[in-house]
Protein backbone atom coordinates (compact mmCIF):
# COMPACT_ATOMS: atom_id res chain seq x y z
CA UNK A 1 0.00 0.00 0.00
CA UNK A 2 1.40 3.39 -0.99
CA UNK A 3 1.68 6.44 1.21
CA UNK A 4 -1.07 9.03 0.75
CA UNK A 5 -0.53 12.77 1.29
CA UNK A 6 -3.24 15.42 1.10
CA UNK A 7 -2.85 18.88 -0.35
CA UNK A 8 -4.06 21.00 2.59
CA UNK A 9 -6.99 22.47 0.63
CA UNK A 10 -8.16 18.97 -0.34
CA UNK A 11 -8.30 18.06 3.34
CA UNK A 12 -10.22 21.27 4.06
CA UNK A 13 -12.69 20.41 1.29
CA UNK A 14 -13.24 16.97 2.72
CA UNK A 15 -13.87 18.31 6.23
CA UNK A 16 -16.20 21.00 4.88
CA UNK A 17 -18.30 18.48 2.95
CA UNK A 18 -18.47 16.07 5.88
CA UNK A 19 -19.75 18.89 8.13
CA UNK A 20 -22.22 20.04 5.45
CA UNK A 21 -23.77 16.58 5.13
CA UNK A 22 -23.73 16.01 8.88
CA UNK A 23 -25.75 19.21 9.39
CA UNK A 24 -28.40 17.88 7.01
CA UNK A 25 -28.80 14.51 8.73
CA UNK A 26 -26.88 12.96 11.57
CA UNK A 27 -24.58 10.18 10.35
CA UNK A 28 -24.55 11.16 6.67
CA UNK A 29 -21.29 13.10 6.98
CA UNK A 30 -19.68 10.16 8.74
CA UNK A 31 -20.88 7.89 5.94
CA UNK A 32 -19.33 10.23 3.35
CA UNK A 33 -16.03 10.19 5.25
CA UNK A 34 -16.04 6.40 5.47
CA UNK A 35 -16.71 6.05 1.74
CA UNK A 36 -14.00 8.57 0.83
CA UNK A 37 -11.51 6.75 3.05
CA UNK A 38 -12.46 3.43 1.46
CA UNK A 39 -11.96 4.88 -2.02
CA UNK A 40 -8.59 6.33 -1.02
CA UNK A 41 -7.60 2.86 0.17
CA UNK A 42 -8.45 1.56 -3.30
CA UNK A 43 -6.37 4.35 -4.85
CA UNK A 44 -3.43 3.49 -2.57
CA UNK A 45 -3.64 -0.16 -3.58
CA UNK A 46 -3.71 0.43 -7.35
CA UNK A 47 -3.36 4.09 -8.40
CA UNK A 48 -2.63 3.30 -12.04
CA UNK A 49 -6.01 1.61 -12.41
CA UNK A 50 -7.79 4.97 -12.25
CA UNK A 51 -8.17 6.99 -15.44
CA UNK A 52 -6.20 10.12 -16.17
CA UNK A 53 -8.16 13.33 -15.91
CA UNK A 54 -8.80 15.13 -19.18
CA UNK A 55 -7.77 18.46 -17.61
CA UNK A 56 -4.19 17.50 -16.80
CA UNK A 57 -1.92 14.66 -18.03
CA UNK A 58 -0.51 13.85 -14.54
CA UNK A 59 -3.83 13.93 -12.70
CA UNK A 60 -6.05 10.92 -12.16
CA UNK A 61 -9.65 10.84 -10.99
CA UNK A 62 -11.45 8.31 -8.84
CA UNK A 63 -15.20 8.72 -8.95
CA UNK A 64 -17.26 7.65 -5.99
CA UNK A 65 -19.32 4.53 -6.71
CA UNK A 66 -22.77 5.00 -8.23
CA UNK A 67 -25.62 5.80 -5.89
CA UNK A 68 -23.35 7.30 -3.27
CA UNK A 69 -22.05 10.84 -3.01
CA UNK A 70 -21.41 13.07 -6.08
CA UNK A 71 -17.67 13.48 -5.56
CA UNK A 72 -14.45 12.47 -7.16
CA UNK A 73 -10.97 12.29 -5.73
CA UNK A 74 -8.39 13.97 -7.91
CA UNK A 75 -4.84 12.76 -7.31
CA UNK A 76 -1.43 12.41 -8.83
CA UNK A 77 1.25 9.80 -8.39
CA UNK A 78 4.49 11.50 -7.45
CA UNK A 79 7.87 10.33 -8.72
CA UNK A 80 8.67 8.97 -5.24
CA UNK A 81 5.56 6.76 -5.40
CA UNK A 82 3.52 8.82 -2.95
CA UNK A 83 -0.12 9.47 -3.84
CA UNK A 84 -0.89 13.18 -3.64
CA UNK A 85 -4.60 13.96 -3.11
CA UNK A 86 -5.21 17.22 -4.95
CA UNK A 87 -8.96 17.67 -4.46
CA UNK A 88 -12.12 16.11 -3.14
CA UNK A 89 -14.23 17.65 -5.88
CA UNK A 90 -17.98 17.81 -6.26
CA UNK A 91 -18.84 16.22 -9.60
CA UNK A 92 -21.19 19.01 -10.71
CA UNK A 93 -19.41 22.16 -9.48
CA UNK A 94 -16.45 24.17 -10.78
CA UNK A 95 -14.72 21.66 -13.07
CA UNK A 96 -10.95 22.06 -13.16
CA UNK A 97 -10.74 24.51 -10.24
CA UNK A 98 -8.03 22.32 -8.70
CA UNK A 99 -5.60 22.69 -11.61
CA UNK A 100 -3.65 25.45 -9.83
CA UNK A 101 -2.90 22.92 -7.08
CA UNK A 102 -1.00 20.55 -9.34
CA UNK A 103 2.59 20.05 -8.20
CA UNK A 104 5.29 21.14 -10.62
CA UNK A 105 6.62 17.57 -10.95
Amino acid sequence: MREVVYEHRALQELHHEVRWYERRARGIGERLLAQIEERIGEIAAAPESFPRDANHPRARRALMPRRTFPFSIVFSLREDGVIFIIAVAHAKRRPGYWLRRMPER
